[in-house]
Formats: structure tokens, sequence, C-alpha cells
């Protein structure tokens, strides 16, 4: 199995439920470990922004994505001096901004990602006798909100991922006033890392 953009991408966002130009975006930087918890740090960068303020968090990783071997692939990358993590996945018309450091912010691009997008999905049109749930990048994000919202505690009817957990892993702007209101501006990692652990393996 090559283990290339694709792979590690696709992974991720399973595991996370990011936005795709999210983690798609990643910089070699954004990769980092506090309190023993590994993570990804999504933040605006030179090559693509975020879709709200609520979107700049760090997303603590699957034990699953450390075993098969992202922190050894983000130390390849660093060692090639890589500044985007996946230079591949940069759209063309800003491919020659991958290798550039640069304290430039971008504005958000709907369209970043969508070559992954478009890859995943004919993949599966071959694999799933033309995917007729249409299943794509973003059916990670719903798959992983949907896990997170739907988890219950012994009494069946307390989550056991609380809102505001699964918001801050999602980077989901809150429409209840009172949770944006309390919402921590600091994200511990600790209890996000909790709810990822939560997530069954994807193989």
């Amino acid at each position: 199995m090559i283990q290339d953009h694709h792979y590690w991408v696709n992974l991720l966002l399973g595991y996370t439920g990011a936005r795709r130009a999210e983690i798609a975006g990643l910089l070699v930087d954004d990769f980092g470990v506090a309190d023993g918890i590994p993570f990804v740090h999504v933040r605006p960068n030179h090559l693509r922004g975020l879709k709200n303020a609520g979107g700049r968090r760090r997303i603590p990783l699957h034990p699953h994505i450390m075993e098969l071997g992202f922190a050894e692939f983000v130390e390849a990358a660093r060692k090639r001096k890589w500044v985007a993590l996946f230079p591949q996945a940069v759209p063309e018309n800003i491919r020659h901004l991958a290798h550039v450091v640069t304290e430039d912010k971008d504005a958000h691009d709907p369209k970043f990602g969508d070559v992954l997008d478009y890859m995943l999905r004919t993949s599966l049109d071959k694999a799933l006798n033309g995917n007729p749930r249409k299943l794509s990048c973003h059916g990670f994000r719903h798959y992983v909100n949907d896990h997170f919202a739907s988890l219950r505690q012994d009494d069946g009817s307390t989550l056991a991922i609380p809102d505001v957990d699964r918001l801050d892993v999602l980077g989901h702007k809150p429409r209840d006033v009172n949770l944006a209101t309390y919402r921590r501006a600091e994200k511990p990692l600790r209890p996000l890392y909790q709810a990822i652990l939560t997530l069954p393996r994807l193989f």
C-alpha cells in the first residue's frame, strides 16, 4: 500500500472529522505532541484559510493513526525540509507556494481539496458499483459527528461526548447562545482525546 497524501488525508479525515481543506492544507509544523497526546493544529496559513473562527483548534490523533506511522511520515517530510505536509494535495495554481515559509495568511477556499474528493469518489465508483450512496470526503465529517452525537452513557439518555467537546473537535460554530458564550477559548486536549478514542478503528 502506498502511504501517499491520499492515504493519509483520508485516514485523518476519518479519525478527526475535519474539513478536507483543513487536513489537506496542514503544514509540517502543524503536527505536535502535548502532555503525551499527539495532535494536528488546524490554523490558517499561506495556503488556505479557515471557514470560521471556531475552525482554529488542536485535534488529538487516534492511536491507529500513530500505529500506522504518521509521526514517521511527518518526520520524513521534516527531513526533506517540506513546508506543506501534503504538497501534492495543494491546488496546482498555488502549489509553487507549498515549500515557501511565510507568515502570510490566505482566505478560505471552498475548493481546496477538490482533487482529493474527486479521486476518492472515482475510486468508490469502481469499488462500490457506482457508489450509489454518493460517498465523498465530507462523509467522514458526518460520520464522526454522528458517532459523537449518538453515543450515550449507561443511563441511555446522557450524552457520552458533551456537545462542547464534539463541537471543539469538529470546529463547529455553536448555535446555542449559552454554549457559544461559555465555549473554551483554549481547548484542553485530554477530553477531546477521550472523545477521539471512542471512534472505532476503520480497518
